[in-house]
């Protein structure tokens, strides 16, 4: 039994992890890509990336479009940096939105 709860588990969160990346993949700028990504479905940031773009425009436009983004929400840029080479680093966090309860009412924490 524990084997397969541990499979359907498994199977119900690779789905939630490829419609997640599926947004970031998205919502990422050209101009810009993801050095490392660090995700959990049951702590807050759900989310934290590191990444590198040619500018904190893009940087900026990044964190926007996840947060415009119906997965998201609590989108936050981080601390960045400049190179010497100009290129931005830096980090964003976010959240997954709350889902509304199978029960038809409201969940306590919208």
């Amino acid at each position: 039994q524990m084997r397969a709860d541990t499979i359907n588990d498994l199977y119900t969160k690779r789905s939630q992890w490829t419609k997640i990346l599926g947004a970031f993949s998205e919502a990422i700028p050209v101009s810009a890509s993801i050095s490392s990504f660090n995700g959990s479905l049951d702590s807050s940031p759900n989310i934290t990336v590191n990444a590198l773009a040619a500018s904190i425009r893009d940087a900026e436009k990044f964190r926007a479009s996840l947060d415009a983004s119906l997965i998201f929400e609590n989108t936050l840029l981080g601390t960045y940096s400049i190179a010497s080479d100009g290129q931005i680093t830096f980090s964003i966090s976010t959240n997954l939105e709350k889902q509304p309860s199978n029960t038809g009412k409201p969940d306590a924490a919208q």
